[in-house]
């Protein structure tokens, strides 16, 4: 098992606290282009088109039932794989993220103790967590907020496991999917003329997650030219929160 941190903003904590987010997508970095339509014609074909999919080759256990790796990579309609390889950076099933979030350490009262208090942005909880004896943060870090690229693993309260991972075209999302971004956690975060608009756009009701969800991706990724319409490919990652021992 392993463990890797992953990004997440106050929205997506609080949803993940609720327990209404179990999904995230983030872009895949330098796709691999696909391969021809049937590059070997005499094999027997197995599947309409081309597919995107993990190599298959790690033990088997109850978290990873298929036995997936983090590389990935096109197979042919006939079952053959086509390097290269596109390694996943979040994982493979049964591995674990630990979300950083904005945070606020409050060094110890007690000269000499190890216990600090971290303030959590999404929702102002106070947590006591112990320190590294090595942990010494700039003075001006102390008591003020900090940005979740900042958070050092021993100060985070969130881990999640890996239930599965896939690759799909962004607007291949369902409409369940959506919700179970933690799209919830957005409910009045835009305004009724964005998602008119939005929902104008998908042909869809204003009741639909579809257009809030494409407003959500926007917010983030369009200025990096990686928005709802350029159709990007995306990791999928499904997880499950662990409880962490206090």
């Amino acid at each position: 098992m392993k463990e890797k941190p992953i990004l997440m903003s106050g929205p997506m904590v609080r949803a993940i606290l609720a327990g209404t987010k179990t999904q995230t997508r983030r872009p895949v970095k330098a796709m691999l282009p696909q391969p021809e339509t049937n590059c070997h014609p005499q094999h027997k074909q197995r599947h309409p088109a081309p597919y995107f999919d993990a190599y298959c080759g790690q033990r088997k256990t109850e978290t990873n039932p298929r036995g997936m790796s983090d590389e990935w990579c096109w197979w042919q309609v006939d079952d053959r794989q086509c390097l290269p390889l596109l390694r996943c950076p979040f994982g493979q099933p049964g591995d674990r993220l630990w979300v950083r979030e904005s945070f606020m350490p409050i060094p110890p009262h007690k000269v000499g103790s190890e216990m600090w208090d971290i303030v959590y942005g999404a929702d102002a909880a106070l947590v006591a967590c112990k320190a590294p004896e090595t942990y010494r943060p700039m003075l001006y870090n102390y008591e003020r907020w900090s940005p979740s690229i900042h958070m050092p693993r021993w100060a985070c309260r969130l881990v999640l496991e890996i239930v599965n991972v896939r690759v799909e075209r962004l607007q291949e999302i369902s409409e369940a999917d959506c919700w179970a971004e933690g799209l919830e956690e957005m409910d009045g975060h835009f305004g009724n003329a964005e998602l008119c608009a939005a929902a104008k756009r998908h042909g869809e009701m204003i009741e639909s997650a579809r257009p809030m969800y494409s407003l959500l991706w926007d917010s983030i990724y369009a200025a990096k030219g990686q928005g709802w319409e350029a159709n990007p490919w995306v990791w999928v990652v499904e997880f499950k929160r662990v409880e962490v021992p206090s």
